[in-house]
């Protein structure tokens, strides 16, 4: 149940900084490895992954949110090998499939439901957006939260 808990922490922590996208995707997984990364930073030097019984698989979301962790500065030991490749980790795989199938209206409205919702085409965007947040390390802001109070401000000051 704790582990549970830090992932629903990051989820919303990620929702937090303006990510919209489907939390159980590559990019999310990334997202995650790299925010658990550059939180702990100053905690963690070193680690070892210890997936369990599971097996690694070349390219999922395991070796997408390692991948994370590296790429904030975490030292553990990992081959290169497993991670999957930029156009998968930052969505534009995602964003091409869909439009590869957007003419098959069942197909793609099933699939990419939430993605519809959330604007397709912005993935790779919102992803560099979220990522250079979590790198910088500033404090954010949801930023439909942010509007609502400066509305309200405004509202006060009036």
């Amino acid at each position: 149940r704790g582990l549970e808990k830090a992932g629903e922490f990051v989820i919303t922590e990620l929702k937090k900084m303006g990510w919209n996208h489907n939390t159980g995707n590559l990019p999310s997984a990334y997202l995650t490895g790299l925010y658990f990364g550059i939180k702990n930073k100053d905690a963690i030097k070193s680690a070892i992954i210890d997936i369990g019984i599971k097996s690694l698989t070349k390219g999922d979301k395991i070796s997408a949110a390692i991948k994370g962790i590296v790429d904030s500065g975490l030292k553990i030991p990992y081959s290169d090998t497993i991670f999957p490749d930029e156009k998968r980790i930052n969505g534009t795989a995602i964003a091409e499939y869909a439009k590869k199938v957007s003419s098959d209206q069942t197909k793609f409205g099933n699939q990419f439901l939430k993605y519809l919702k959330n604007n397709l085409e912005d993935i790779t965007k919102e992803f560099e957006k979220v990522k250079q947040k979590i790198i910088s390390g500033k404090k954010w802001e949801n930023e439909k939260t942010k509007g609502k109070q400066k509305l309200e401000k405004k509202k006060r000051m009036k």
